[in-house]
């Protein structure tokens, strides 16, 4: 392990938040550890970092990639620094950044089916791992549910808006049928949402008699990842709507439930858009946290390990990976996508327990205070370095 952590901060709010829960980590391990943030950091000070060629970056989502030490010259491979880039989205979305990665990239990714992924597609990245999101815990005191003031509690966005803005240009593809392709794909992901996208679309073009090697398929996925979104977005919105529907409020944090067509549901509260840290004191507030898994579908969302690590009971959708390290009702309860319909009933069964549901977030909190911190995540990290 190198000595030296540079950490690339100061572009976005909740990216900002899990780096600087891994500067503590590192930090209170006894490395050192520095922020480079662009156009306030000047590059003399970077480069000062380098030379001691004891140092490795630490980044998320491709941030700092391109820096470079001279006109095209890359830094991290000019310094032969390893640049270790978690992805905390599916690598489809960064198709054409990830062809680029210096030379000394080390990905993570949240999804095992997303190392899969980057393994297959991006062979030039020599080293690919699992790195499961890390939760976040609060130090303001653990209040019992009953005296939690938020009935249930979803944080995230209405990705089908969005969406709508990624809708490629079809006249470029010409040999896609875009009307076939949006619904058999949407009716396959929504009919069988245990299923990736990736896994839909190549089946579906096989069927189609599409040959494509392995980079057009790739930018083929690329290109149709808005597919994915409205997947998502769909059980999102049924997750909420069912149990709104059961008579429980859902106090709501994320852009676009305000355009939904049900948003002056009386047991919707929408309360716009806040700040990771907030979240997490809402969360702290709350008796039930909500989640669904982004479609990830062999990892989780930091949604489930925030919302245990606040004392909450987490209510959330499956995947394998959660399968391996939960039990159902005992640190957190699932629910099933292809049973979706039922959730409504469930979670009031689920909130007419207090006593059950206490039981279940304190065993919650302490399973996810013993492996599933970013402390328990720096030490994965430490091992690729």
């Amino acid at each position: 392990m190198r000595k030296h952590i540079i950490l690339i901060e100061g572009f976005y709010d909740t990216l900002d938040t899990f780096s600087e829960q891994l500067k503590q980590c590192f930090t209170a391990q006894g490395y050192s550890c520095f922020v480079y943030r662009d156009g306030v950091t000047l590059l003399d000070a970077l480069r000062e970092v380098l030379q001691t060629d004891d140092a490795a970056v630490v980044t998320f989502n491709n941030l700092g990639y391109s820096i470079e030490n001279d006109p095209g010259e890359n830094i991290w491979e000019f310094y032969q620094t390893p640049y270790l880039n978690i992805l905390m989205d599916h690598p489809f979305r960064y198709r054409s950044i990830l062809h680029k990665m210096p030379s000394t990239t080390i990905i993570a990714t949240t999804d095992e089916y997303h190392a899969n992924y980057v393994r297959r597609f991006f062979p030039d990245i020599s080293q690919v791992f699992f790195l499961p999101h890390g939760g976040i815990e609060s130090p303001q005191p653990k209040m019992p549910l009953h005296e939690r003031p938020i009935e249930v509690l979803y944080a995230g966005s209405l990705s089908r808006f969005q969406a709508e803005s990624m809708i490629p240009e079809f006249d470029k593809m010409p040999e896609i049928d875009f009307e076939d392709v949006s619904s058999v794909i949407l009716n396959n992901l929504v009919s069988a949402p245990s299923t990736t996208l990736e896994d839909a679309l190549e089946s579906y073009f096989q069927k189609q008699g599409l040959d494509y090697d392995d980079e057009t398929l790739s930018m083929r996925i690329s290109q149709l990842r808005f597919l994915e979104l409205y997947a998502t977005s769909f059980f999102r919105e049924q997750a909420v709507r069912r149990i709104a529907d059961a008579g429980h409020t859902v106090t709501v944090y994320g852009s676009g439930w305000d355009r939904c067509e049900w948003a002056d549901h009386p047991h919707l509260d929408y309360r716009g858009t806040c700040s990771q840290r907030e979240i997490l004191d809402h969360m702290a507030h709350s008796k039930l946290v909500l989640n669904t898994n982004s479609w990830f579908k062999a990892g989780a969302h930091d949604r489930i390990f925030n919302g245990m690590l606040e004392g909450a009971c987490v209510l959330t959708d499956t995947s394998s990976y959660l399968n391996e390290q939960f039990t159902h009702e005992r640190e957190l309860c699932f629910f099933e996508l292809e049973e979706i319909g039922s959730l409504g009933t469930y979670a009031d069964r689920l909130l007419s327990d207090s006593a059950k549901m206490q039981q279940i977030a304190d065993r919650g909190y302490q399973a996810a205070l013993a492996a599933h911190t970013w402390m328990h995540r720096s030490h994965i990290i430490k091992e690729y370095l």
